[in-house]
């Protein structure tokens, strides 16, 4: 019975995915830069916007950005969001800095720095 009960109250119980605006700002850690300068030696392209980087961690594995229904980045025009499950995924935190360094879309750049 307690299990039921369990179940139950589980089934009922709000399963809200976590959004971009549940993402809460933090200090990335100094592997980002060397990141972000792995990503443009690959790239090929060199802009000065590391520091203009604001990095978010979100709640969870992964989250909803309004345009995908599951996602564990994202950015958005100098705003890097990232579930805190994958801060330290360094394929994840690169494919964000890539859309940095060339916007949105995913370009041939993607494929050539293996960050698809």
């Amino acid at each position: 019975m307690r299990y039921l009960l369990l179940v139950v109250l589980t089934a009922c119980a709000d399963v809200r995915a976590a959004t971009l605006s549940d993402g809460r700002p933090f200090t990335p850690p100094v592997v980002y830069a060397r990141w972000y300068h792995d990503v443009e030696v690959c790239s090929g392209i060199h802009r000065d916007a590391y520091e203009r980087i604001t990095w978010y961690a979100v709640p969870g594995e992964q989250f909803t950005t309004g345009y995908e229904a599951y996602a564990v980045g994202y950015w958005d025009d100098h705003r890097i969001y990232l579930a805190e499950s994958h801060l330290t995924d360094s394929n994840t935190v690169k494919h964000e800095i890539l859309h940095e360094l060339n916007g949105p879309g995913h370009p041939s750049v993607f494929d050539r720095c293996r960050l698809r």
